[in-house]
């Protein structure tokens, strides 16, 4: 009686341990894909910074660009540089209308 007990408790370890061992070739996968995981939200935010850094480039230089082209267009003396000068105006606009529609989505 006392060897049937002593193998049926051995039996149960082996299959306790056959069982954690699969369990940690579990946890080793989830830790692989973590990582992963982890590697491309890094990635992703240096790309967010980079665009936001783009971004507000954009709208300093566009900024820039319609207040230019705005002082200018009534100091120009022909009628086409003024019509050129109003279409950098109306495209500077769109241009900052996209940038400030992407900061604020943010």
């Amino acid at each position: 009686m006392k060897y049937l007990i002593a193998g049926i408790f051995v039996l149960l370890i082996a299959v306790l341990i056959i069982f954690l061992k699969k369990k940690d070739g579990q946890i080793k996968l989830l830790k692989e894909q973590l990582k992963e995981a982890q590697n491309r939200d890094r990635a992703v935010q240096l790309k967010t910074s980079e665009t936001e850094v783009l971004c507000h480039m954009i709208w300093k230089y566009g900024n820039l660009v319609h207040l230019y082209a705005s002082l200018t267009v009534d100091e120009a003396d022909m009628d086409s540089i003024k019509e050129n000068q109003k279409e950098i105006i109306t495209e500077t606009e769109k241009v900052l209308d996209q940038v400030k529609k992407y900061i604020s989505e943010k």
